[in-house]
Formats: C-alpha cells, structure tokens, sequence
C-alpha cells in the first residue's frame, strides 16, 4: 500500500508537456520566509463557541450545531513536482470525478503516493535556502463537495486546518480565500463571503516542501498532507476571540488565584458573559457576570484550591456562557491551579523541587505515520504512568491539541516544543555549526521563528499540563531565539523557557543539555550555575540499549540541581509493510529508489515498540524512575530495618500499600503487609520488618519489597505496583554436589577422532581434533546438536556499531574459529570421574584459554575455564561458551535474574527468581537483529522437552545465559530485519561468566561505562551440566 505507483500521474504529465502546454512554476510564497500565511486569522487558545451546554460540558463537538467535519474522503491527485500538478484544479469547472479518494486527516505516502523518507540531520532536498527544488517538489491537489447548513447562511464561517504539512493553498467555490505554513499548528481562515447556501467546493493544494521545511528538519520521518483534522465551526455574532486563563497560587500555595482575559476583538456586539467555575463534583466555586466589551478582565481568589500535579491532577471545569439578544453560547475548558518557579537552583512545582522523569515523544502511528488518533495518545499515556513516566517533551512540534487535554487530565507534565529545527544547517557543537550560517541568527528568517513560538504559545497557554516552553531543538542559537525567549517571557512570564543550543547563555531558564555523560554533569556542578539542569535528551534508547540508567539517576537524586531528563525516545518510528509472510516494521532506506535520502535505523530509538509493545529496556526505567526506594539494609537477628527514600513530591507514604515477600531458593516462605509510620513527600523515614521466617542452610534467601496503589487514580488501577526492591538476604551452596549412586561406572573408549565416555544411560565424546564435548546422550535421547565450544563474541547491538565494535573489538569475532589445540589430556586416576583437559592459543599465543571437563558416571558434566590475554590485545565482549540442542528441548526453567531480558548494566529491575519461558519468547525482537535475549544472575537454567527431560546448566558462580532459535552466525550475517533471521530446528545456548553492558549515553560513540566492560586480564568460571529426567526437574 505505501509504494503504489504514481505511473498515471506521470503520464498525466507527460502528456501536458508533448502538448506543449506551459509548465506551472513553484508559487513564489512557497519559497519566501517573509510570507508566513495570507488571510489566516490571528493565533488563539484552544476551544470551541457551542451551541449546546450539554455538549460543551462533555467537550465533545461533533453533533454540536455549530460544528461541521470535513473529516472523510477526498477526491486526490498526486504530482512529483509542481510543473506537472493541476494548476487550474480547483476551478468549479474542473473535473475530479476520476480522481482516486484519500482519507483526510492522512500522510499521503501512507496511502501510496510518494515515498516515505526518514532522515535524521540532513534535509530530503537540495539544501540552497530558502528556495526548495523544482524536480522533485511532490504537490498534492484536494477537492470536495460539502453542503452549508441552512441556518449558517450569512453567518460567520471559519474554516479550520489542525495541520498540514508542509505549506498549502486554500479555495473555496474557485476562490482563493488563504494560505499557509508551519506543519503542526493549526491554521484558520474566515471563509463567510465566499460561502453560498447548500452545495460549496473546497479544494486545498499541498506541497511536500517549502522554504518552512528548512525549520522542520527534526528526526523524524519525512512525510506530508492534511495531518490533522479539518472543520467548520459558525461563530456568533458574540463570540470570544481569544482566552487566557491563568490559574495560579498565592505565595502560600494555598489558594488559588485567578485571571481570566477575554479578548471580544475590536468591535463586539452588546450582550452579556458569564463566567462560572465548577469543581470536579460539579459544584459552583466561583461565578461572575460582566457586559461583553471588547477585553474583558476578571479577577478572583479560590480559597483552599485543590492544586494540579502530575501526582494529582485536580482539574475545575470553566463555563462561559455568551448572551445576546437572541442566542447563546457556551465555551468549556479545564482549569488546573498550579504555580511554576525557579527557585535555590530548581524548578519548582507548587512550592515544591519536582523530579522529570520523561521521555521525548513522537507523533507515530506504524500505519497512519504522523496521524494518531484519541486511542493512541491515551494508549501512550497509560504506558507512561504504569512505568513511573511523569513527563514528555513534545520532540519536536506542538502535538495535537488533544493530547496535552489528556496531559491535563491523567497527569503529565509537558515541555511543549516550538516546530523549529534547522539541523541540516548545523547546531552546536557538532555539523560545521557557525552563527554565519545558521537560520537561528538570520534575520531574514526572524519572522519564520518567532510566527512558530507564537502559535505554539497562543494555542497552548491554557493547559496546566505544560510547565516549560521549549523554543525548538538543535537549530543553532543567536538573535531569532532570544528574541522568541523574550517574546515569550513578555507574553507568560508564569512558565520558564529552555533551549537546548543556548546552552549556557542567559535566555534560557533552565540549562537543557542532550546526552552528557556523567563526567560532564559533576563539570558543570562545580560551576555554581543558579540554574536547574535537566537533560532534554539522554540514554539513547536505539535497539537494545538503556543500560547504566541507575547510575545517572544516582548522581541526579543525590543532587538537587539536578531533576532528571526526557529519555530519547518513546517509540521505534517503525512503518508496517507487507513482507514474503505476513507483515513487520521497515524504516529508513527501505523505501524508494537507490539515492532516496535515509539515515537508516536510527529512527528506531523507543522504549516501544511501533505497536506498542513493551521492550525489556522500559521495566528498567520503571524500576530506576520509582518514588519511593529502598537503601542501606540493617540485618539484625529479629528485624531486618531500611531507609525509605519518597522521591514523590506531593504524595505520602500513608496513601501507599507496603508488602514484603521472603523467598527461599525462589520460593516464598514469608510475607504480608508492612506499616510504616508516614513519610511526607520528598522526605525520609524507615521500614522495619521482623524476622518470622528461619534461614535454611544451603538455602538462597531473598527479600522482596513492593509498594502498591490500594486505589484507583487516573491512569491506573487499584493494586497497581508503584515501586518494587529486591535484597539478598543470605547466599546459598555455591559448590558442586554431584548426585551420588552405588556401582555408576565409567567407560572410557578412544576412538579415531574422539573420546567415547559412557557411564549410567549416557555417552559423552570429546573430539580429539578440537577438544570439545561433541555429542552427549542420555536415556537414548540426543541432547547436543552442536559442540560446547568457547565464545569471546557478540553480535553488536546497535550502541556497539555506533561505536564501531567491529573494528575496535573484531579479533574477537573469529579467534575461536583460528585457534590453536596445544594440549589435550584424559585423567582415568579418579574414582568417581574422569577428566579432559585442554588448552588452546589465540591470536598468534597473546591469548589462551584452556577447558577442563569432569564427566562423572551419572552423567554430570563439571566444566571449567581459564582465560588469559595479553595488554596489547583489546577488552573482550564476553568470555563464555555455546552449544546448540535440538529444538524439541525449547522449554526453559530457571532460577536467576529475570522475567525479562537483562545485562550487568541494565538489570536492578530484573530480581532473582524462579521463572518460565519458551525459546520463541526468550528473546527480544529487535527490528534490527543484534545481540538480544540474555539474562544475568543464573543460578540454573533447564531446557527441557513437553514431558520434561533435558538439560540443565548450573554455576558455581552466578553465569549469563541466553537462547536463540538460530546461531550467532546467522546473526552476524547481520540481516536488515528480523523476519529474515531463520527459525532452525535447535536451540543455541550461550553459558557466559560475563558479558559486558549495553550501554545508552548515546548511540554513535560511547562505550559502555568501565564497570560493565571485561577489562581483567585474566577470568575463571566453571558450571555443571546435569541430565534431567521426567519429573526431577526443579521447580
């Protein structure tokens, strides 16, 4: 469906052409910054004059007399630049019956015309500002037939575009009545004079391109059409034009103080309004009439205001009731009461330092592109509270006015972000950035800039969600921006203003960084900077990624300039498309001819998946973004006592539920209820728990802690799990115990090429050329379908082809395949066991590693490594070993880290455990194949068949271990998408000591952080391998 041929447009074309008809030009609007829109009417808040009090009370338009859709089909044509488009096509006298139909709202590549183009920094077009290539400028022409209610007639008609993309023409019955630019705020036109009683033709032509796209090159994929929805609405002939309602608190944060500006315009019609405020019971608290003029200003204390927080969202329902002579009408909004401060270096809510613990969100849909619907904001919103997001920066555009009324009402808080990013001219610090070049400090595009913070703010202003303006990102910084810094100050000095590029200049209130790593944050504490410092992007969550996140948010709880980030990003901007089996994501590169502008896979940087999928890399955020955390146990032989940390700002511990769960060997054993006495909100207090429970020798006892919801708030349900912890309470037997039975003898036999070791209902054969376990049997059961063979290797995951793995870790990738056997021995001289030992050289002797196997007559299998290297060689991605069972063995058991995938550096919400999987599920579907599916902390792991015999790997120390339908190989055949991975008739096993971290500070450089790298030269792990039969498995 996304790559319909546009072959009729063509020849439609070509035909104009041979007929030597005379090529329409680019309009000149279309490449001219000083030409913002043409009849638009001025920029204003967010709302709707209805007819009926019932339906503005529900805030829901759609049957309100006032209100028509022009949501639905449209009659579409499609032209790849504008010397080909249908110049004359909106003449009433044109016909479009043989146009084909879109949807509008709808991106017109997601409907088959065009191609969908992703591009990070560069633009899509020849970059000569602000002229826009003439060859390749697609146009697409709109037209439809809507009848004029016949009691609009004569009325004042508006006409209302939510967005499109990127610039576009307006006709109305073949006359042009406006134009406009800027993508993601809305444009209105007044539409009256151009109106005849019953049947009217509307016809808009859209480019793809235009001189604003130099001020749209955000991350994004590069689509364009009628984005948002479109309407007519009838205004009064009293009818607000403008509202600012400012809800604040008084200098005790107590009672709500309240101004309302009504802006009439200049010459409004005698009558009346009235303004009443209900609380969330529907009760009046406020109510005041005024004679309408053309401002009309009122003022007012609400005492003992409940207050608006992401924590508590109380929200008051304003009602304005207009009334003339012979109507009314009424106007409904939601009011939050909040009060936003810089304050002793921090940003302040309500009086109180609050923590953001965000993420950057993108308008995506994996069909529908930038169109989202109710049901996907929502969805997204849910997402968010359940894993502890409080906060979202609109990266980076204003978002579809619905989605900050949700903000509002479930509690968010909301960095709204100016449409504006000039990336391909350069930003700071990186893209041959200089203020010569950049838009930011060009006065020719001053207007272009400041008409976007405008139209964000004024749009905007009414929502207690949104506590900071952002002026745009990576657009470089200079006069434009402090300029619109200014402006916005001047127009709502009520919120702070940031902007990343500024960095430390004084026009932005908060200092804004993307991606500091740890270091460059304690740098910029000993500055003594007055200012908050908040990261507006950071942990890059490209592929498997979002590692070391508990160690940023160590250093940021432990100092109070420092109140958190927006992770990059929500969502894989993945686009769903047909594949030979059904259908999977794409994304850049995989649509158009060779050339199409792409910057590949790296708009796959979500903690989702594009369907909402939950990826393992958002259960750690959830468990590093709790508010209330767990710290310094205290063992004691009757009570075990904690510091409880409540990091909520306005929430009390008496308003949570607190249990706590005992397990034994991952067994609970105890458990119940835990009260502790109320710590207020960003307080400190303690938990004490007595011991009712006996520790077991040999036993691994755990204590597990949760915090819960025992009701309802908006977002979620009752019993909902808030913040969770896990302590090891004692360790349990780390030696080995092999099974012991009378008269389990051994045999060993030598064959031509290998060793035959036979004992109790099993064979193990030891290859004499390799040294490796090759085949292993058991109860007549074929358990080994690849040998047991050492693996230094990984596949990189995204974070490591940013940095280059390959070229910086590569010798290890083929050093087991080049090794050299130096030694091979078999010991017979034990009673219960006999012995293989081998020993092998890497890399021309800089590194060895060598094998010991102790085969015992039960069939346990003891297997040890050693490893050494040299200093000149480089770190290892993992030290551990592989074998492959056949498939039928896909069901795992085990007692370790889990449920979910984990690694050393992404892993505090991964508790030890006894969990289940099946192979299928063990591992994580990355769009792009690469290293996936580990878990750390192994105690044991079984892979067993449906009636329960197989294998078991346990360690003498904790191991990592993973399981794939498919080889490392097969992954490092590295495939575009995981539909190409193959679905093989075995199961590989990875059995590690370790395996270095995943890493997140960003995706095109930094390794990750030394402590969860394997810089030792020198590791020793050993584990056994144990037969498993029917009903002996662990549970």
């Amino acid at each position: 469906m996304l790559l319909k041929h546009n072959c009729m447009a063509w020849v439609i074309g070509m035909i104009a052409i041979c007929m030597n008809h005379v090529l329409a030009q680019t309009p000149a609007e279309i490449e001219d910054p000083f030409v913002l829109s043409i009849n638009a009417l001025d920029a204003r808040a967010t709302f709707y004059p209805f007819a009926d009090s019932a339906a503005a009370l529900r805030n829901t338009r759609s049957h309100d007399q006032n209100y028509l859709s022009l949501n639905g089909k449209w009659r579409f044509h499609w032209a790849e630049n504008p010397g080909v488009r249908p110049v004359d096509f909106f003449k009433e006298t044109f016909n479009v019956d043989h146009w084909a139909e879109i949807d509008v709202p709808s991106d017109w590549q997601m409907r088959g015309y065009g191609i969908p183009i992703y591009t990070n920094v560069k633009y899509p077009f020849e970059k000569k500002p602000p002229h826009i290539q003439s060859h390749f400028n697609p146009v697409g022409s709109y037209r439809r037939v809507f009848d004029l209610p016949k009691d609009w007639v004569g009325e004042k008609v508006v006409l209302h575009f939510g967005a499109v993309n990127s610039a576009f023409f307006v006709w109305v019955n073949g006359k042009k009545s406006g134009f406009g630019k800027g993508s993601k705020t809305p444009r209105e036109f007044d539409i009256s004079r151009l109106l005849r009683p019953g049947a009217n033709s509307l016809a808009v032509e859209v480019y793809r391109w235009s001189d604003g796209s130099y001020l749209e090159d955000q991350d994004m994929w590069r689509l364009s059409g009628i984005e948002r929805d479109v309407y007519l609405y009838r205004e009064p002939s009293i009818h607000l034009q403008d509202l600012f309602v400012k809800a604040s608190l008084d200098n005790g944060y107590t009672h709500g103080e309240l101004t309302i500006e009504a802006d009439f315009g200049r010459k409004p019609k005698k009558g009346m309004v009235r303004f009443n405020l209900k609380d969330a019971e529907g009760h009046t608290v406020f109510e005041e009439r005024k004679p309408v003029k053309q401002s009309v200003v009122l003022e007012t204390e609400i005492d003992h205001v409940k207050k608006w927080s992401a924590e508590y969202p109380h929200l008051y329902t304003l009602i304005i009731t207009l009334e003339g002579r012979m109507e009314r009408t009424w106007y409904c909004g939601r009011v939050g009461f909040r009060k936003v401060e810089i304050k002793e270096k921090q940003l302040m809510v309500n009086g109180k330092p609050i923590f953001l613990k965000g993420v950057n969100r993108h308008e995506h849909d994996e069909e529908d592109g930038h169109v989202v619907t109710r049901e996907d904001m929502l969805a997204d919103i849910i997402l968010m509270k359940k894993h502890n997001i409080n906060a979202v920066r609109t990266s980076h555009y204003p978002n579809d006015p619905l989605w900050y009324e949700l903000c509002d009402e479930y509690g968010l808080y909301v960095v709204d972000e100016a449409n504006i990013e000039s990336h391909g001219m350069g930003s700071w610090l990186n893209h041959d950035y200089s203020l010569d070049k950049t838009l930011g400090n060009n006065p020719d595009w001053k207007a272009a800039h400041l008409d976007r913070v405008r139209r964000m703010v004024e749009r905007d202003k009414n929502h207690p969600s949104i506590i900071i303006w952002s002026l745009g990102n990576e657009a470089g910084s200079g006069q434009n921006f402090e300029d619109a810094a200014q402006w916005i100050k001047s127009r709502d000095p009520s919120r702070p203003v940031q902007y990343e590029q500024a960095w430390l200049e004084d026009y932005t209130d908060i200092v804004v960084p993307m991606y500091p790593q740890l270091e460059h944050i304690r740098e910029f504490l000993s500055l003594n900077d007055p200012r908050p410092f908040i990261m507006c992007e950071y942990a890059h969550a490209m592929g498997n990624s979002v590692g070391n996140l508990a160690d940023y948010w160590n250093l940021i709880e432990s100092e109070p300039q420092l109140q958190g980030g927006f992770i990059w990003d929500w969502m894989d901007q993945g686009l769903l498309k047909d594949t030979p089996t059904g259908k999977d994501y794409f994304y850049g590169g995989d649509f158009g001819p060779e050339g199409t502008p792409s910057d590949e896979d790296f708009c796959l940087n979500g903690l989702i998946f594009p369907d909402r999928t939950i990826k393992p890399a958002l259960k750690e955020v959830k468990k590093v973004y709790q508010n209330i955390k767990f710290r310094n146990p205290v063992m004691e032989e009757k009570q075990i006592s904690f510091d409880v940390y409540n990091f909520f700002s306005f929430t009390h511990t008496k308003d949570l539920s607190f249990r706590y769960q005992v397990l034994a060997n991952g067994k609970e054993v105890a458990g119940g209820p835990v009260t502790i006495k109320n710590i207020e909100p960003l307080g400190q207090g303690e938990m004490v728990i007595s011991r009712n429970w006996q520790n077991v020798p040999n036993q691994e006892f755990f204590l597990n802690l949760e915090v819960s919801l025992p009701s309802a708030i908006p977002g979620l349900p009752g019993g909902h799990l808030l913040a969770t912890e896990q302590f090891q309470l004692s360790a349990g037997a780390t030696s080995f115990n092999p099974v012991s039975k009378e008269n389990t003898e051994l045999s060993l036999q030598e064959l031509t090429d290998r060793y035959r070791i036979a004992g109790e209902n099993f064979t193990a054969e030891f290859s004499k050329t390799t040294g490796e376990l090759t085949s292993y049997t058991h109860g007549g059961r074929v358990l080994l379908k690849g040998p047991l063979t050492a693996n230094f290797w990984r596949n990189p995951t995204s974070n490591d082809r940013g940095y280059n793995m390959l070229k910086h870790l590569g010798v290890w990738k083929e050093a087991v395949s080049k090794r050299k056997l130096t030694d091979l021995k078999v010991i017979e001289g034990h009673h219960d066991r006999i012995e293989l030992q081998t020993r092998y050289q890497l890399l021309d002797g800089k590194a060895s590693y060598s094998n010991t196997y102790s085969v015992y007559g039960t069939g346990e299998i003891y297997a040890e490594m050693s490893f050494r290297k040299d200093k000149s060689l480089p770190e290892l991605p993992r030290l551990g070993m592989r074998l492959k069972m056949p498939y039928e063995y896909h069901n795992i058991t085990w007692y370790g880290r889990g449920p979910f995938e984990n690694y050393i550096d992404r892993k505090s919400g991964s508790y030890i455990g006894l969990y289940k999987s099946s192979v299928k599920g063990f591992g994580t579907p990355y769009i792009v194949p690469q290293e996936n599916g580990n878990r750390a902390g192994i105690r044991w792991m079984q892979f067993l068949t449906d009636d329960g015999i197989g294998l078991e790997f346990r360690g003498e120390q904790p191991l990592e271990m993973s399981a794939h339908p498919y080889s490392l190989e097969d992954l490092d055949q590295y495939p575009r998408h995981r539909f190409s991975l193959p679905s093989k008739a075995f199961v590989e096993i990875t059995v590690d000591h370790k395996q270095m971290g995943v890493g997140g500070d960003n995706s095109w450089g930094y390794r990750p952080h030394e402590q969860y790298r394997l810089l030792e030269h020198k590791y020793h792990y050993s584990f056994m391998i144990r037969p498993v039969h029917a009903g002996t498995g662990r549970e």
